[in-house]
């Protein structure tokens, strides 16, 4: 993608192979509406350029190998963004187990949030330990599509997604 691509301001949608290096500078895209399958292994610092997208409704993104440093990028983005409806992210490369626990206990989804991803490449390990503690009914009452690979299932979890009106 060239370097140019962030001066293209009133941009709205911007779809990228997972393999596309993003250029710096994508924060100034402020018009951004949806940014998908962008990847932090060829543009390890995007995740804190996330949070500027203010607009963003659509956020498809591959995290690779995250350290705790993009982590807590990812999750202080995440709290920028007060218009998400999707939140698809997939961690891959290393150990993925746990990677986004961060976003599972620290974040609050906005309201508006209608479909929520969280998986990783290894089926044997998940990236998440258990069910995100904002999952119930008063806080994601639109949450419609949850895919979720967890650690532990737990009863109380079967029960909060009970509770969600919208999951179909």
């Amino acid at each position: 993608l060239p370097a140019s691509v962030v001066q293209l301001r009133e941009l709205m949608c911007l779809r990228v192979d997972y393999r596309t290096r993003v250029p710096t500078g994508i924060g100034s895209l402020t018009a951004l509406e949806e940014l998908s399958d962008v990847s932090t292994r060829e543009a390890p610092d995007v995740v804190e350029e996330l949070g500027r997208l203010t607009k963003l409704r659509v956020l498809r993104m591959t995290l690779w190998k995250p350290s705790r440093r993009q982590e807590e990028a990812l999750l202080q983005s995440l709290r920028g963004l007060h218009n998400i409806q999707v939140l698809d992210v997939y961690v891959t490369g290393g150990d993925c187990s746990q990677s986004l626990d961060m976003v599972r206990e620290a974040w609050a989804p906005p309201r508006s949030l209608r479909e929520f991803h969280a998986r990783a490449m290894n089926r044997y390990s998940s990236s998440l330990r258990l069910l995100p503690v904002w999952i119930d009914a008063p806080a994601t009452p639109r949450l419609a599509v949850l895919i979720v690979q967890l650690q532990e299932l737990r009863q109380q979890d079967v029960e909060a997604l009970g509770r969600l009106p919208a999951l179909r």
